[in-house]
């Protein structure tokens, strides 16, 4: 059954059910004083009907048509009001309690037990608090409380879930006399974003983001509202847990310590390697943009805030002695910097300084020294997983900085440190040098090259071109070098000057600035 709409209050006690039959004599049946919440009803609601606020409601029925049902309210103080509806909300009737001094409202109406009718008390007054009144009537009639709405069932996600897409649809079946409905959405326990407010229920709900963040706990609660009664009933809080988009692989989940990967925050220096293999990464055309760390939290590493990060391909698939470290010549330093801020869930956020393009065929080696001097708690650690064959390799010194280039006998590891990898996927720029799009035009003294401008990448995705590189050498000693780099040009066009009769090579590089 659908009712227009009232705004929402509470009131602090609920009827019992009188049954039929329960005052068969014809006497005043009297419900004994009682309180409720007067919400000050000098402001207009926003309901259909436009009415005062309206504090108390209830169902009332006739067991058989009445007549002369004689309904009267006492008040505890001055502006009480008296109405009954039907049940499409129409006034019947109503009454105030009358000259000044006199705290009493009555209406005698007659009452037919097809029609579904609701007793309406208000304290027409500016001031708020909690009221009581006494509320009789003459005849053999059900009260009812006025119904809450049902809770809300089927619930998807299922509370708890983890792994969640980024395009989860949150869906449930409303409760039973449920017409409106709020949705609390948030990352905070308990929500306090309202997504939806006071929308029509209609059997089942639903929201959809689009899309939410990666890897994040989100907290939802819905609450449901009918009008008549203005009652609210507020689901359970539900969670889930999106998983990572496209561009993150999560390497390691093991909660292990002690192992002193990728740092030794107890020590005063310490360095490692550890091999993550290409299987466990499997994305081609990409660069590594960001590293995460899982910390412990069980400190702030105070004395550990000064990082060295570096990255190189290694078809190492394991480290066979304590001398087995790759050579420093084969790694690409991609950060040098302090700890980042530790955020709540332990996993330390490393932005790459200079994005280490993955070849997708190697397997992926991460070195990493910690160059500050003192010692941290010998509690605070970094997760790991364990392996079956040593896939780390680490040393620690409280005096002496192990040197990357020259590094000491390390201890083997088992294991590896619990990682996650931003990749940003990138497509090749679609550029040939062909005599139909390189045109050299030759003067005294210089060449002018012409050619064709970068548009897409090898999947069709538009590319934005940060310059063009052009190499030139006689060909003898033709590379791509920075020795032959000859010069620079953000537009398909180049000159070069200044030269003398000789034969030169020349190639066009496109830079692709992503």
């Amino acid at each position: 059954m659908k009712f227009a709409v009232i705004t929402l209050f509470l009131f602090s006690l609920l009827f019992p059910l009188i049954a039929d039959g329960a005052n068969t004599s014809g006497g005043a049946l009297m419900i004994v004083p009682n309180q409720f919440v007067d919400t000050g009803d000098l402001i207009d609601n926003t309901n259909n009907n436009n009415m005062r606020g309206r504090d108390e409601w209830w169902f009332i029925n006739a067991t058989v048509p009445r007549t002369n049902v004689d309904i009267q309210a006492v008040f505890d103080g001055w502006d009480g009001y008296l109405y009954v509806y039907d049940e499409n909300l129409n006034q019947i009737a109503s009454n105030d309690d009358g000259p000044s001094g006199v705290y009493e409202s009555q209406i005698v109406m007659d009452m037919d037990n097809s029609i579904t009718y609701y007793i309406c008390i208000d304290e027409f007054s500016a001031s708020t608090g909690t009221r009581t009144f006494t509320l009789h009537v003459n005849a053999d009639i059900i009260w009812d409380p006025p119904p809450s709405p049902g809770p809300i069932s089927n619930v998807s996600p299922i509370d708890g879930a983890i792994e969640q897409p980024l395009n989860t649809v949150l869906a449930w079946d409303f409760g039973n006399n449920t017409e409106f409905y709020d949705l609390y959405l948030d990352t905070v326990d308990p929500p306090i974003t309202i997504i939806v407010d006071n929308a029509i229920a209609e059997g089942s709900g639903s929201y959809n983001p689009v899309s939410f963040a990666q890897n994040t706990v989100y907290y939802w609660q819905v609450i449901s509202r009918n009008t008549i009664s203005r009652l609210e009933t507020a689901s359970s809080i539900y969670s889930f847990q999106t998983t990572f988009g496209d561009d993150i692989v999560e390497i390691g989940n093991g909660t292990e310590t002690n192992l002193s990967l990728p740092i030794e925050p107890y020590w005063g220096y310490s360095y490692s390697q550890s091999i993550y293999l290409q299987e466990e990464i499997n994305t081609p055309n990409s660069r590594i943009e960001t590293i995460w760390y899982h910390y412990n939290q069980a400190g702030t590493l105070s004395h550990s805030q000064d990082w060295v990060i570096y990255m190189g391909h290694t078809d190492f698939v394991a480290f066979e002695n304590g001398n087995d470290w790759v050579p420093a010549s084969e790694l690409t330093e991609v950060y040098n910097g302090p700890l980042p801020t530790i955020p709540a869930d332990g996993w330390i956020e490393f932005e790459i300084q200079v994005p280490f393009m993955y070849n997708n065929v190697n397997n992926l080696v991460i070195a990493v020294e910690d160059n500050q001097a003192s010692y941290d708690s010998s509690s605070e650690e970094f997760y790991c997983t364990s392996l079956p064959t040593a896939r780390s390799i680490q040393c620690q010194h409280d005096s002496n900085n192990p040197d990357p280039a020259s590094p000491p006998e390390g201890t083997l590891r088992n294991a590896i440190a619990n990682v996650r990898l931003e990749l940003d996927h990138f497509g090749y720029p679609v550029f040939e040098i062909t005599p139909e799009n390189l045109t050299i035009t030759t003067g005294i003294g210089y060449m002018e090259l012409d050619w064709d401008d970068v548009i897409s990448d090898q999947d069709d995705n538009p590319v934005l071109l940060n310059e063009y590189r052009i190499y030139g050498a006689t060909e003898s000693v033709f590379d791509l070098n920075t020795e032959n780099l000859i010069g620079t040009s953000t537009t398909s066009a180049f000159v070069h000057s200044n030269l003398t009769n000789r034969t030169m090579f020349y190639s066009v590089v496109a830079i692709v600035n992503r």
